[in-house]
């Protein structure tokens, strides 16, 4: 994956209007390439609390594998900030990638 790969990516995330607050482009050690992009979006808001914990994650993987034919997809929610027992803030993470082990052995590393 190149940058132009990873321009193009990022072009298509920007047209769902959700607007990822972070980018991280994952690259091979000591090369141009790209190995994949992580999209990370928190919600914070009341319904946004709600909303994206009611979401199908299979469901959403299924929608984005359209969008993203080319590429594999890892999507997660989790709880990213509570206070007691209360969920204060989901935090969406999205990772677009070519090679599933590659990804793995890169990112996990």
């Amino acid at each position: 994956m190149d940058l132009s790969d990873v321009a193009n990516l990022e072009i298509d995330i920007t047209t769902l209007g959700v607007e990822f607050e972070i980018s991280n482009l994952i690259e091979y050690e000591g090369s141009d390439e790209y190995v994949g992009v992580q999209i990370i979006k928190s919600f914070s808001k009341p319904l946004d609390r709600i909303l994206i914990s009611s979401l199908d994650i299979e469901l959403l993987r299924e929608n984005l594998s359209e969008m993203f034919d080319e590429y594999e997809l890892d999507i997660n929610i989790e709880a990213s900030k509570t206070i007691g027992k209360s969920i204060r803030q989901y935090q969406l993470t999205i990772n677009i990638f070519k090679d599933r082990d590659l990804w793995e052995e890169t990112y996990y590393a």
